[in-house]
């Protein structure tokens, strides 16, 4: 760690396909599951404890963002959520709720772009030599019995199966609620982001504008971020008292 280096031997994984169905048939049908050195992990841990404490001293991470931190998980994503519907409900007011996933997204974070985000937040230069360190020159092969591919270079992305590789893209995705103006949002690490808004039973093609407002700055902020949005697991819904949806015109909304 003085010397701002992660050891070259420790940079390599292995990566061990498992399938996500009975009968696998393509490559999406498969789990990849990187295997890191034992060692590497030790050290990674170090680190982690030493990030955690200055982001948690510096209160850098969103209130809205539940993956990978302490006293925080699934439970209270979906309580904050829940709980702001069920307000919304009581005010006689329905939610529009747009779920969004995204796509191996520890693959994609792009390393330069991680780091100038890390400087801007206050990471010494020290830190952020060893962190290049650590992202640059990885490799990995795959595994399948006893058979192996020839190494290749990774060029983008958080190691998966790591310590520090949660921890880098919470904040890498940190600042995502810079695009939203009229949305509230809670985000659980990579795997979902919930964006919604209120509406009357008179102003709901108000809402819908401004849900797509923000949707489509969304969009771009993943475009920029070479985040790959899962149309297929993106979806919207409309949540309200069964009362209050007969007093809505669903029919002509724009």
């Amino acid at each position: 760690m003085r010397q701002c280096s992660f050891p070259s031997p420790w940079k390599s994984a292995i990566i061990r396909p498992l399938n996500k169905v009975s009968a696998p048939t393509t490559c999406r049908d498969f789990r990849p599951i990187s295997i890191l050195p034992t060692l590497s992990k030790g050290l990674e841990r170090v680190v982690h404890c030493q990030i955690t404490e200055f982001i948690n001293n510096n209160n850098i991470l969103s209130d809205y963002q539940s993956g990978f931190r302490a006293a925080h998980s699934t439970e209270t994503a979906l309580l904050r959520v829940a709980e702001d519907i069920k307000l919304s409900m009581e005010r006689r007011q329905g939610t529009i709720l747009t779920l969004f996933d995204f796509s191996k997204a520890f693959d994609c974070v792009n390393h330069e772009l991680l780091l100038q985000k890390l400087r801007a937040i206050g990471f010494s230069q020290n830190a952020l030599l060893w962190l290049r360190s650590y992202l640059s020159d990885r490799r990995q092969c795959v595994e399948v019995g006893d058979k192996r591919s020839d190494w290749e270079t990774v060029t983008c992305g958080v190691p998966q199966g790591s310590i520090l590789g949660p921890l880098l893209f919470v904040l890498y995705a940190n600042d995502i609620n810079s695009t939203l103006v009229h949305c509230k949002y809670h985000m659980y690490a990579n795997d979902l982001l919930q964006i919604y808004h209120n509406f009357t039973a008179n102003n709901i093609n108000d809402s819908v504008q401004k849900i797509n407002e923000d949707i489509i700055q969304l969009v771009i902020w993943t475009e920029k971020h070479g985040l790959l949005l899962n149309h297929e697991k993106t979806k919207p819904m409309i949540i309200c008292h069964p009362r209050f949806r007969s007093s809505v015109d669903f029919e002509n909304i724009r």
